[in-house]
């Protein structure tokens, strides 16, 4: 019966009961979220009951349904992608009030947006000049997006359309701007590949994974991303490469709090064909990992889309500045 199916934009799937057997069933949180009066963690505590019921009797899951199992709830722009779509707006509403989706959002500079050929926008950015909060000057992301660009003509010049090999549309699409974005200034190593989490070789495997080494040589896995290239799909998979990102942030974050980190944030990209969306997660309350999408854009299609470039940049330099208020 659909109508007791929750909705949202990934399949559907059967939920192995005995897949869960490890979970705890009942969840009793010894403090409740409550934001102005409105007790949130009562609503999701509602929402994940039913998900366990619903996986008892062996009825189609929603991958959001899948992921409050592990207790991670999600907030999107659009409620009814959320894990709030059975309740009241002013729930969904509340959280994005506190939680907004653009935190820690840049612009880059007008000069870059013009080398991209990117000028559209009338609101050319006014603080062009001055420092960005991440202490990094007009001049070094610049410097960030030539040599992102100086890769591109490299990768442009024996360009694959219609990419489906997953190695090579990785390499083609996305390599190149996660290790110059998030390795500049504050230096998150991506490592690309079928990859454990660190410490964890029973790990779920992420296409890249992204770690901070601190100043007493202790690395730690801040970022991971998923990614399946166009007429592939994680629909056949027991876990979506949705829900694998979900688990993956979380368990970065269970390790840094085990290391006495104070409200850490983890971050996740995920990418189905050419359309990239962003994440972070974080522990808000007893039992509530809230994980956020912040955003997607289009990947590059083609090399005249090259105008896309600042849109791309963009969105991974907000996760990047996201992840400083835990490095």
């Amino acid at each position: 019966n659909n109508s007791q199916v929750s909705e949202n934009r990934h399949k559907r799937r059967k939920y192995v009961y005995d897949y869960i057997s490890n979970s705890v069933a009942k969840w009793e949180p010894n403090e409740e979220w409550i934001l102005d009066g409105l007790n949130i963690t009562m609503a999701l505590q509602k929402f994940r009951n039913r998900s366990f019921s619903m996986a008892k009797r062996d009825e189609n899951l929603s991958d959001n349904r899948v992921l409050s199992l592990s207790n991670i709830f999600v907030i999107t722009s659009d409620q009814a992608r959320s894990s709030f779509h059975r309740f009241s707006p002013v729930y969904h509403d509340k959280i994005i009030g506190n939680y907004p989706l653009k935190t820690k959002w840049e612009r880059l500079p007008l000069k870059a947006r013009v080398w991209c050929d990117d000028t559209d926008d009338e609101n050319e950015d006014k603080d062009d000049d001055e420092e960005n909060d991440d202490g990094s000057s007009e001049d070094s992301l610049l410097l960030v997006v030539a040599t992102i660009l100086g890769s591109l003509v490299e990768i442009f010049a024996s360009w694959t359309a219609n990419c489906t090999l997953e190695s090579s549309f990785q390499k083609q699409h996305l390599t190149v701007f996660l290790d110059h974005v998030f390795n500049s200034n504050q230096g998150i190593k991506v490592r690309e590949g079928e990859t454990h989490l660190i410490d964890n070789p029973s790990s779920l495997m992420a296409d890249y994974i992204g770690s901070y080494t601190s100043t007493t040589d202790e690395t730690f896995d801040l970022l991971a991303v998923e990614v399946k290239p166009p007429q592939k799909s994680s629909n056949h998979q027991l876990q979506s490469d949705y829900v694998k990102v979900g688990k993956e942030m979380k368990e970065m974050v269970d390790r840094l709090v085990k290391k006495g980190i104070s409200n850490p944030i983890t971050c996740g990209i995920l990418v189905e064909g050419y359309e990239m969306r962003t994440y972070s997660l974080q522990l808000v309350a007893d039992g509530v990992y809230l994980m956020i999408e912040h955003g997607f854009i289009e990947l590059l299609r083609y090399p005249q889309s090259v105008c896309g470039v600042p849109g791309i940049m963009e969105h991974l330099m907000q996760l990047k500045s996201i992840l400083s208020t835990t490095i």
